[in-house]
């Protein structure tokens, strides 16, 4: 399969990764050395025979020790997840709740995917986009192991596929055509639902978290149950999830939950293309929810 790469839309936080890599003078696969990317972010790298960890203090040293016994592929994939801890995070996450730092853990798994293959870097190999060996060339070139390759083609092939598609999404987002619901949907845990601030503290979205989710059921979310937690605003911009529009919103009959039409999701953006099996949010416009509801919800709930 090839790749119109010129649709591809970055997130800003692969647009801010990129531009430090050009300023860098870091411009091909040849360029990505690890030693090079470190001191970009101050960053310094110890190897030594045990486990690969990250350890910094907020404005201060940055250190990333790797296991020196693991081979040179796996090595460099390590470096690129650790690596997004010092630069995106603050506090130790031995003091953080378990579902502050799975969310940390997704943040550095998408820091990854864009730092260890930059999408400009990938003009290079235009050539050979649809041949079979086009997977291991860039496992080779950019000395990372297959499986990171693949889930980074498939990261950039399903934004390709939304880019294409963002025209019909637009269209049919304020559509207030509901599916009946037909079976009782499924309520979402409190540790699932995140509520998401913008940098002056007001609330912004709503992140649900969804694990092996049926897309032909509906969900629930307690809005009495959504509380405000200490995220980066960064996440808001690169988690990856897919966002909710209005024709897939509906208030409960308790007033007080809305229900997320799966069904209406699909059939809106469709779901082979939304690329389901890396989907890990679902993201909910505050201001979606206010219109759904109308009334001010931010306000009743004391976002």
């Amino acid at each position: 399969m090839n790749y119109n790469l010129s649709v591809y839309k970055e997130t800003e936080l692969e647009a801010w990764i990129n531009n430090s890599y050009r300023k860098a003078g870091l411009r091909s696969a040849a360029d990505m050395d690890i030693e090079r990317i470190a001191a970009i972010w101050d960053t310094e790298i110890t190897k030594y025979p045990g486990p690969s960890f990250a350890e910094w203090e907020e404005d201060g040293y940055r250190f990333i020790f790797l296991d020196d016994k693991l081979d040179n592929k796996t090595k460099r994939a390590i470096f690129f997840h650790e690596l997004s801890h010092p630069i995106q995070h603050c506090g130790k996450q031995e003091q953080l709740s378990d579902s502050f730092i799975a969310l940390q853990e997704m943040q550095a798994d998408q820091f990854q995917l864009y730092a260890a293959i930059p999408i400009f870097m990938l003009e290079e190999f235009k050539a050979i986009q649809g041949h079979d060996n086009y997977i291991k060339v860039l496992s080779d070139s950019f000395a990372l192991p297959e499986q990171l390759v693949v889930r980074r083609m498939q990261q950039i092939v399903r934004r390709i596929l939304q880019a294409e598609i963002g025209e019909a999404y637009l269209k049919f987002q304020y559509q207030r055509t509901f599916t009946s619901i037909e079976s009782a949907p499924i309520l979402l845990e409190p540790h699932q639902i995140t509520l998401v601030c913008n940098n002056l503290g007001d609330p912004y979205f709503l992140y649900a978290y969804i694990d092996k989710v049926d897309w032909g059921k509906p969900l629930q979310i307690r809005l009495e149950s959504v509380y405000k937690r200490e995220t980066d605003f960064t996440f808001v911009q690169d988690a990856e999830a897919i966002s909710v529009p209005l024709a897939a919103l509906q208030a409960a009959q308790d007033t007080s939950s809305v229900t997320i039409l799966l069904p209406n999701l699909v059939s809106i953006i469709g779901l082979e293309r939304m690329g389901t099996r890396d989907i890990s949010f679902l993201r909910i416009s505050i201001a979606d929810l206010e219109v759904v509801f109308q009334r001010r919800i931010r306000f009743e709930y004391e976002w």
